[in-house]
């Protein structure tokens, strides 16, 4: 069952109806039951799996708070991370590595879940949190349906909390959850899909395009990947909103950073916090002897670990590889270039619009590699995209251009023209979210005109919206 179903919409509201009702005490056990139900419409043996998986982990966890040594309680860890990471491999990455291609789908959100247990025996281990001995709140952890699909990869001590206190949930918490859904279906629905009728087919056979039309592709993907990914984590927060469980954000502003350090600190943030945190810095302390040598592998493996995350291609690594040569040049000429600016004031200034605007295009470059269907098809487009003189001259007419472009895709000008028109709207509703204007500029309306921006946001969607079932694109990761 797919979050954007007919079958989801339709039993969704059944089943927030039904949690509300029901006595507070049977609530945890409820979603629980909601969110096993969601995962058998996948599969059942893998529901199976992680149903195991979980008694387990949870009885590893206990082991190692009741262990005193901690030769003890390492031997536990390291079971307990081997196991999940071979559980990762073997449904991820064998099938490619050994070339014989299994006709098995791995099963839902284990990039996910296994990320969660993993983060969730280490933590145990360090004493952040204690072991938990709520069978159901622990079993909920890994599979809560809204984050099963694609996260946010939330952290048990974030999480768990909230569900053993499982009460009343606040009226102005569900209405939030709600305006989430809304806000992620329209960049689902009035973005990233119409840009996605454009982007998909040049990058699905890019030699029979022109160079302006392969680099309007570039740009598109890099909106249309984040309006579907960020659309779906909106709308996976709201889902669990209703339920009143907070998750955490997953983006902020990304590219609107000065770097690309802080890219990736807003871009998948519980990706790549957890990867911070269980990968980059136990390597940074293991190569602490190796100087600048040993942060710069320990960036390169973080990097790759976030590329290959993804799955087990050769675009993935050379995506992560990429992004370990930016982040590591960034690094060690980030102070040297702050001196610089500190002692030139006005080119200071400059760098505010300028950096942005570097690692923006840094960024669509990667991204080429993510999307690319093989490193020839990323090598051919990197290599044909228009030259520089051509796209300034272009830059008067860019409408002529993409209009060209569409003709040449048998599209209209029109069909991806709202999705134009909605990413502004996206931004400027971001960027007061973010500021924390909305409770003064929107919340504190009278109640008709907020009803009024709610009705007139679904209708752009039903009108505007690429409405023809989509896949969001991290479902597949």
């Amino acid at each position: 069952m797919a979050f954007l179903s007919v079958d989801f919409l339709l039993l969704l509201p059944l089943a927030v109806s039904l949690y509300h009702v029901i006595p507070t005490t049977w609530r945890s056990f409820c979603l629980l039951a909601y969110s096993y139900l969601f995962y058998c419409t996948w599969s059942l043996p893998y529901a199976a799996l992680l149903l195991v998986v979980s008694l387990a982990v949870q009885r590893l966890g206990l082991r190692i708070e009741a262990s005193v040594e901690d030769s003890v309680q390492k031997r536990y860890l390291a079971v307990g991370v081997v196991c999940l990471s071979l559980l990762l491999f073997a449904f991820k990455y064998a099938p490619v590595v050994s070339g014989r291609l299994s006709s098995l789908l791995a099963p839902l959100g284990v990039s996910y879940y296994t990320f969660k247990l993993v983060s969730y025996l280490v933590d145990v281990y360090w004493e952040k949190i204690p072991a938990e001995r709520n069978v159901v709140a622990f079993l909920l952890y890994p599979v809560f349906f809204p984050q099963i699909v694609s996260g946010p990869i939330q952290r048990a001590r974030d999480f768990l909390p909230q569900v053993k206190v499982a009460g009343p949930v606040d009226p102005s918490l569900i209405a939030s959850g709600l305006r989430w859904i809304l806000f992620g279906l329209f960049k689902k629905f009035v973005i990233a899909d119409r840009l996605a009728l454009f982007v998909n087919r040049i990058f699905d056979s890019p030699h029979n395009y022109g160079s302006v039309g392969l680099l309007l592709a570039c740009y598109a993907f890099a909106i249309q990947l984040y309006a579907d990914f960020s659309g779906l984590t909106d709308f996976a927060i709201g889902v669990g909103r209703l339920f009143g469980i907070d998750s955490p954000q997953n983006f902020n502003a990304p590219f609107y950073a000065p770097n690309i350090q802080e890219f990736w600190r807003r871009w998948h943030i519980t990706l790549t916090s957890w990867l911070t945190d269980y990968v980059f810095t136990p390597l940074r302390i293991a190569f602490r002897n190796w100087g600048d040598a040993g942060l710069a592998l320990a960036i390169v493996m973080n990097m790759v670990a976030i590329g290959v995350w993804h799955g087990a291609r050769w675009t993935f690594v050379v995506f992560g590889l990429t992004n370990a040569v930016y982040m590591v040049v960034s690094a060690f000429t980030l102070k040297p270039r702050n001196r610089f600016f500190k002692r030139h004031p006005t080119l200071a200034t400059a760098r505010l619009i300028a950096a942005p605007l570097v690692t923006f295009h840094l960024v669509v470059f990667a991204l080429v590699l993510f999307r690319a269907n093989g490193l020839a098809d990323a090598v051919y487009i990197a290599s044909h995209v228009v030259p520089i003189d051509v796209f300034v001259s272009s830059l008067g007419h860019g409408r002529l251009a993409l209009e060209e472009s569409l003709h040449g895709l048998g599209l209209s000008f029109f069909q991806v023209y709202w999705a134009l028109l909605a990413i502004p709207l996206m931004e400027a509703v971001q960027f007061v979210h973010r500021r924390g204007l909305l409770p003064r500029l929107f919340y504190a309306r009278p109640t008709w005109v907020r009803w009024a921006v709610y009705y007139a946001g679904i209708l752009v969607i039903l009108f505007f919206g690429e409405l023809e079932a989509r896949e969001f694109i991290y479902e597949h990761f």
